[in-house]
């Protein structure tokens, strides 16, 4: 009995994967080294994904900052920093950049005008590194 109740508690962690700990719904910690691992068997574990991840936006149609419609996409590179706030506070975290993404998109695009009509004015198309920057995080 007690031999099953501590092998209960075992479980590994993949490379570039998280086990999060909860023990009845209050986070515990979380593991992120590779191997096979201990913990309490009344423990919840929840496998999260630690790789990079990436995904092209759909094209969007939007106004840029002069009224102007333009199509605007992005491909989005993203990874899981904080396991908790992905696990709690995020819930879907794929979803959660898919909109994130989409709404910073759109902000960026009505920031800036597609063409500079001065000397000096940043714009969509001649400005892609530093509209790319502003978009960073």
């Amino acid at each position: 009995m007690i031999t099953l109740l501590l092998t209960g508690g075992l479980f590994s962690v993949d490379p570039n994967k998280a086990v999060v700990l909860t023990l009845f719904g209050k986070y515990k910690g979380t593991e992120r080294d590779a191997g096979l691992h201990w913990a309490n068997p009344f423990y919840a574990k929840k496998h999260v994904s630690l790789r990079a991840r990436n995904f092209e936006t759909l094209k969007l149609k939007v106004n840029d900052h002069d009224g102007s419609p333009i199509e605007i996409g992005a491909v989005v590179v993203w990874l899981v920093v904080d396991t908790a706030e992905a696990c709690f506070e995020v819930g879907d975290d794929e979803n959660y950049v898919h909109v994130q993404s989409e709404s910073a998109l759109r902000n960026l695009a009505t920031s800036y005008p597609y063409d500079a009509h001065s000397e000096g004015q940043m714009s969509l198309r001649a400005n892609t590194a530093e509209v790319a920057e502003h978009l960073q995080c």
